[in-house]
């Protein structure tokens, strides 16, 4: 099983450039236990060693509610019937909501096996089960850690505010 966090501003993945848009967001609050195909880009950057999904829902039963988010299968284009789309459970991040009044925002890396890449436009699949109700997905390139900025030397006869002393 991934590791999977849970951070105390829910409301801080809408300010992510591929955070779902209006028109998903119907698609995904109401059709999220059936599958829903969602296409985002994911931004350039980061070391090249993943990408990082984040979802903000909220589980309203005794236990934790279940998303899952995967690759589409591809669109060969051509004329067919609509249909629910699948995924394979075993290629899929599966990320456990834990039950709350408020939406809570989790995160997990995605399989490799996904595909998903920084500067990435494509297909995903999310699945919610029917206890989760699905508010945002986004996805970002795993970035490095920026350093502590490093200490100034210290040198005798200074005080603290840097000025030297009397």
């Amino acid at each position: 099983m991934r590791a999977v966090r849970t951070l105390s501003c829910p409301h801080e993945i809408d300010r992510h450039p591929n955070a779902v848009v209006q028109r998903f967001r119907i698609a995904l609050t109401e059709q999220s236990s059936l599958g829903v195909t969602i296409t985002l880009t994911i931004p350039s950057g980061g070391n090249g060693r993943g990408v990082r999904a984040f979802v903000r829902a909220r589980a309203a039963g005794p236990a934790d509610g279940e998303v899952l988010i995967a690759a589409a299968a591809p669109d060969w284009g051509g004329k067919h019937l609509p249909r629910l789309p699948s995924l394979d459970a075993a290629q899929a991040l599966r990320l456990h909501i834990p039950p709350s009044p408020e939406p809570v925002v989790v995160y997990g890396e995605l399989p490799k096996s996904v595909g998903a890449r920084a500067g990435l436009r494509g297909r995903f699949v999310v699945f919610a089960d029917s206890t989760v109700q699905l508010d945002a997905v986004s996805l970002v390139p795993l970035s490095d850690e920026l350093p502590a900025p490093a200490p100034k030397p210290w040198r005798a006869g200074e005080s603290h505010s840097g000025e030297a002393g009397e």
